[in-house]
């Protein structure tokens, strides 16, 4: 409509500076095979002036589609809003009518890759094509919110950790049994591979969650398997995988693996478990 007095390409690889309240400035990114149809656009949402009684403060990041509808709340590709917000925890609430906005709808600091074709949500074009849009190392909220555009490097080092507690899982503890893998190293998740052996009576009644050290999950295991002996995983990255919510996560620090157990009825153990990650620089 010619309201805007900017449009900022953030296609380029490079550092990108979204300043509160700016709104005549654009931060776009397309394709030339989309024309004008399809985009993606970035705004900064701090609570701050007309922001200020927001649900969530940080970057946001809307899908915008003009052959989309928004009376169209379905979130798939025949069907969508024609501004969608990639709501950063994955849900989608205001498409569902769950809620009108919450806590995890904008990107907050984040040292690795907040939003990518494997991330949860993905930036993948509606049609599930990859759109190649992959956005890093956010900062928090404010008149001011840096973040980066394109990949984060070639593949780098392997980090590996492993653990062999014995550690009893019993049901009697609500919080369930967490052990810890301290990676050393810099750069961010590229690949991912983890395994583990628990022996267990009944491995329906595991839930088993891993977590990176900023406290983002993955659910491995959710009470699956009946009445199955022993659980014995191992997992990657590849897509489609259960590991997509860690990949560009930062690999210094704590890794958890907890283990919930449903029924007191019967008690296991987890024997061993271990990390393997290939970093990106």
């Amino acid at each position: 409509m010619g309201w805007c007095g900017q449009d900022v390409d953030i296609a380029g690889a490079d550092n990108y500076v979204a300043k509160h309240g700016d709104y005549d400035t654009a931060l776009i990114y397309q394709h030339p095979e989309r024309a004008d149809t399809e985009y993606f656009l970035v705004e900064n949402r701090s609570r701050d002036d007309f922001d200020v009684n927001l649900t969530a403060s940080g970057l946001a990041v809307y899908h915008c589609d003009i052959d989309g509808s928004n009376e169209f709340q379905q979130g798939t590709s025949a069907h969508h809003y024609q501004c969608a917000l990639m709501q950063a925890d994955g849900h989608l609430d205001l498409e569902t009518n769950a809620n009108q906005g919450d806590g995890g709808d904008l990107y907050g600091p984040t040292e690795g890759t907040a939003l990518s074709h494997s991330s949860r949500p993905a930036s993948l074009w509606w049609d599930g094509s990859e759109s190649g849009l992959t956005i890093s190392q956010v900062s928090g909220p404010g008149p001011v919110i840096t973040f980066r555009t394109g990949t984060q490097g070639a593949a780098g080092i392997s980090v590996a950790g492993k653990s062999s507690p014995a550690a009893v899982i019993s049901a009697e503890s609500a919080g369930g049994l967490t052990d810890a893998i301290t990676l050393q190293g810099l750069g961010t998740v590229r690949e991912l591979e983890v395994s583990i052996d628990i022996a267990h009576p009944r491995i329906g009644d595991l839930r088993v969650v891993l977590l990176s050290p900023t406290g983002r999950r993955a659910v491995l295991h959710n009470r699956t398997g009946g009445s199955t002996n022993d659980l014995r995983l191992s997992l990657d990255s590849r897509p489609p995988s259960l590991l997509a919510p860690l990949v560009g996560e930062g690999v210094a620090g704590e890794w958890k693996l907890r283990i919930t157990d449903a029924a007191e009825s019967s008690t296991g153990k987890l024997l061993h478990w271990e990390l393997h990650v290939r970093t990106g620089t």
